[in-house]
């Protein structure tokens, strides 16, 4: 089995900057030999980043709440990486930054994939196919049902989640 090992880090880019010169905090995120980052929407002085600790300081300035939007971002970070691993569907770096970002597309289900190419199909009924083809379709669609309640004690199977395994356990 693979490890699900992640890093998250701040960084403090000076690649953009806001108008009263301050930097932009990123946060790296490393999966699988992947690195991506993700705008925090937060700046800061650069004199006043601590890289070790990836936090701001400023002696003059009350910095905590910069720090506790840090604090927030990464908990959140850490929270959906979690749910992803737990999920136990396999998900690439794009669908983790995207959760993060709150940005998540909704899967496309399984049986409302199959529903909807059975209403396509009972259009055809009596033009290319006939009845008894389309009451065929719609058995397939009870069969796959009564499957996924009896083996993933569900109705709401993501399309993108079949895999041989899956198609193995059907037949």
């Amino acid at each position: 089995m693979e490890l699900l090992n992640i890093r998250f880090n701040f960084l403090c880019r000076a690649t953009h900057t806001n108008g009263d010169g301050y930097w932009q905090i990123v946060m790296r995120v490393i999966y699988r030999s992947e690195r991506k980052d993700i705008w925090t929407g937060l700046y800061c002085d650069k004199d006043n980043w601590d890289a070790a600790s990836q936090k701001v300081f400023n002696p003059e300035n009350d910095t905590s709440s910069l720090n506790k939007n840090l604090d927030l971002i990464l908990r959140k970070a850490h929270q959906c990486f979690e749910e992803l691993k737990f999920s136990g569907t396999a998900f690439s770096m794009d669908e983790l930054v995207n959760k993060i970002k709150d940005k998540e597309q909704t899967p496309i289900l399984l049986l409302e994939y199959i529903e909807h190419c059975n209403e396509k199909i009972k259009r055809k009924v009596n033009v290319d196919i006939t009845k008894a083809t389309f009451i065929k379709y719609r058995t397939c669609l009870m069969h796959m049902q009564e499957f996924l309640e009896k083996e993933y004690k569900t109705k709401k199977f993501p399309l993108h989640s079949m895999n041989g395994k899956f198609i193995d356990k059907y037949f």
